[in-house]
């Protein structure tokens, strides 16, 4: 672990880009190992296709070329035709000039063993030796009888034509031990070569390895120490100090550490009073918590059992009465269903309310349009508004016709909350609306105005701010759990606007929402 000692002295990625340089450099020094090993590889194939197969297919080609000679020789002998023998003389001479070209070149090679030269030498004579008697047999000019010639070609020309042959077959065995010396000679390279290629692998990676593991310690073991003094300050130990004799960013990291610690040991005692109080406040809110808790389940009981009463009492006389007429099951049947319709909606806003109450600490903020928002909300509103004939004007315009024309209206803020703010509203006058509502939506450089106005019973003037605060309802007023304006009040207060309730000019009540434009 001295090792690991030595690096902490180091910063992190100091560490780092020393092992990635190792790693590289290990590489670079693989790769050039790996070039070398295939360029003798190469070599070795080189030698093979290049020297060797040239040489055997040489040597293999004289031996053609001797045979080739004799043949004519004995074609010289067999015909009788003038013209005939003197075109089996020019044959012999072409395979003598190019049997001859053929062994020049064969001797002038480079890389010629001995063996192979002596082979050479002994050829060389006998082809001397050879075609001289074959020109002897085949002169014309000189007449030689045909029993002449049989005699020369028994005597002589056989013994040195089969010793020609001979050290021409014994060439071509030789160059085909060659190529096959040199075959194996390249195989050994390359198992060599791959040999040294693992050895240097096995090494980078034990070397990779060996780094690692230093670099590693040189990170946890700081880290593990680290983590257990924080465990003991965590458990309230606030004399514990990290001792780590570091300059990188671990020992930066265990300096803050022990600064806070000591911060927070002197501050013990201020944060004790505040836990005190906080304890009291917290006291304090639960209070109120649980009063509003209590204040919101009455209020719900009581709406809950609104609709409850009909649909007992209705339910008790359609099963105490079989003979009822039909016009009066019918009529029972429709309170019942109103009374579940209104059991319904009250289930319904009040799931509603404690969703936005969960979420009523969160304000998204992105630019939307309230123009499209206000007429898709009133396009939803629309069919039950009509199923009471109560109709629905936006900025004096049907609903249809609204979005048709003008430019859009953008504010920056939650749309979701926006859209319950103008739900609630829009809601809220269709609830006390008799025949009509109209919606106002404008907008200039510095703040928006939204106005609703119904013409129903309105609002009276001592309520008109009690209408804000939350389970409240006005006395007489029409089912509901008193948090919608509530909803609508929380929204606008986010935004630092304002809420008027007023008297509407069709004489039930006007809702004027103010937003600044940031």
């Amino acid at each position: 672990m001295q090792s690991s000692i030595i690096l902490r002295h180091y910063n992190i990625a100091t560490r780092i880009g020393s092992v990635v340089g190792v790693i590289l450099a290990l590489m670079l020094v693989l790769a050039f190992v790996e070039m070398r090993g295939l360029d003798s590889i190469r070599k070795s194939l080189d030698e093979i296709v290049g020297q060797h197969d040239k040489r055997l297919q040489t040597a293999q080609e004289l031996r053609f070329q001797a045979r080739h000679a004799a043949v004519v020789v004995r074609n010289v002998l067999l015909v009788s035709n003038r013209k005939a023998k003197d075109e089996e003389v020019a044959r012999f001479e072409e395979a003598a000039t190019q049997y001859n070209a053929m062994l020049r070149d064969l001797k002038s090679q480079q890389g010629l063993s001995d063996e192979e030269r002596v082979i050479l030498g002994s050829i060389s004579r006998c082809s001397d030796i050879t075609f001289n008697l074959w020109r002897t047999i085949t002169d014309v000019d000189r007449g030689i009888s045909l029993e002449d010639a049989m005699q020369i070609l028994q005597a002589e020309v056989r013994n040195h034509q089969w010793g020609l042959l001979g050290d021409l077959d014994q060439l071509v065995q030789l160059e085909k031990q060659r190529a096959a010396e040199s075959m194996q000679d390249a195989l050994q390279n390359h198992a060599r070569i791959k040999s040294i290629m693992i050895m240097i692998n096995v090494l980078a990676i034990g070397a990779g390895l060996f780094f690692m593991a230093a670099i590693t310690a040189s990170i946890v073991g700081p880290l593990s120490e680290i983590s257990r003094k924080v465990d003991k300050i965590a458990g309230g130990d606030f004399s514990t100090r990290i001792d780590l004799n570091q300059d990188d960013e671990i020992g930066q990291l265990a300096g803050h550490i022990n600064r806070m610690v000591e911060k927070l040991d002197a501050n013990e005692d201020e944060l004790e009073e505040y836990r005190y109080h906080l304890e009291e406040l917290i006291e304090l809110r639960t209070g109120e918590i649980n009063e509003q808790r209590e204040r919101f389940v009455s209020v719900l009981i009581h709406d809950l059992k609104g609709p409850l009463v009909p649909i007992i009492g209705f339910s008790k006389l359609l099963m105490k009465h079989e003979n009822l007429a039909p016009e009066k099951i019918a009529l029972y049947a429709g309170e019942i269903h109103a009374s579940t319709i209104k059991f319904s909606q009250v289930i319904d806003q009040t799931t509603r309310y404690l969703k936005e109450k969960r979420m009523a600490l969160s304000f998204d903020k992105e630019p939307f349009d309230v123009k499209e928002l206000l007429h898709s909300v009133a396009k939803s509103t629309l069919p039950a508004l009509k199923a009471d004939r109560i109709s629905l004007k936006l900025n004096g315009k049907d609903v249809g016709e609204y979005e048709k024309n003008g430019q859009p209206v953008m504010f920056l803020g939650d749309v979701g909350k926006f859209r319950t703010l103008v739900e609630n509203l829009l809601g809220n006058a269709s609830k006390y609306a008799t025949s009509r509502i109209e919606v106002e939506l404008a907008s200039n450089d510095q703040q928006l105005q939204l106005v609703v106005d119904d013409d129903g019973a309105g609002v009276a003037e001592p309520f008109r701010k009690k209408i804000f605060q939350e389970y409240y309802q006005v006395p007489g007023s029409k089912d509901g759990t008193g948090v919608g304006l509530y909803s609508v009040k929380r929204t606008v207060d986010h935004y630092q606007g304002t809420i008027i309730v007023q008297t509407s000019p069709f004489g039930g009540a006007r809702f004027m929402v103010t937003l600044p434009l940031e």
